[in-house]
């Protein structure tokens, strides 16, 4: 911006700006001059400045006479979308509980709010929206299957902006557990039961082989079966 002063000042004349948004350096060149002239206004501004339209007052000083202008200054803010990090694939068992901290960046400053959520995933998978973890415990009728996962991450910029990330999981096949023989040992009966990590094992009990209830159940209460 150049400001330029008549020849109404007979001495020196120096060069203020106010009015000025937060974040802003305001420098004139030449900073001072006497007579007519003219001095270029250079307004920088930083990361830490709203947007907004301003009005800015300059003024002329020399001696004991002030003379002063106004002019419009609007500052624009340009939003960058978040950055979402890669996420692998995944191989687990059923009933084996998944849990990944997905790392989300943005560049804008100030800082801005990020917020995350799925757009596919399986059944009972969960993700944070303010922390990005997601957790999933997949289900004994989930075996031998792939379930494609998508997450996005949203920030809080105007127009907000996203980022997306896509990857696979992968749950093994379903070894059948193996029921070892009943042991008596010191009053009790003990048997062995052995299988993958991951599933509840509901041990189960009927006489004449009709009517079975449960026993006891390991892990969880709530079985995954479906």
């Amino acid at each position: 911006m150049t400001v330029t002063a008549s020849d109404t000042f007979s001495a020196s004349v120096a060069f203020t700006a106010s009015g000025l948004p937060a974040g802003t350096i305001a420098g004139f060149n030449p900073t001072s001059f006497s007579g007519s002239g003219t001095s270029t206004l250079t307004i920088t501004t930083s990361g830490s400045t709203p947007a907004g339209t301003n009005t800015v007052t300059i003024n002329g000083i020399s001696g004991g006479q002030t003379h002063s202008t106004n002019v419009t200054f609007v500052v624009t803010v340009t939003n960058t979308p978040p950055m979402l990090s890669p996420v692998s694939n995944r191989v687990v068992n059923a009933g084996v509980t998944l849990a990944i901290t997905n790392v989300a960046t943005d560049s804008d400053t100030p800082a801005q709010t990020l917020t995350f959520n799925l757009l596919t995933a399986p059944t009972s998978a969960v993700l944070n929206a303010n922390s990005g973890i997601f957790t999933w415990r997949p289900a004994v009728a989930q075996a031998n299957t792939t379930k494609l996962t998508t997450l996005k991450v949203t920030d809080s910029g105007t127009p907000p902006l996203s980022a997306t990330q896509s990857f696979s999981i992968v749950m093994n096949p379903l070894a059948r557990p193996v029921l070892g023989l009943a042991r008596l040992t010191n009053g009790f009966w003990k048997l062995n039961v052995t299988g993958p990590t991951g599933p509840d094992y509901s041990i189960q009990g009927a006489s004449h082989l009709v009517n079975w209830t449960a026993l006891t159940v390991s892990n969880s209460a709530t079985l995954p079966f479906a």
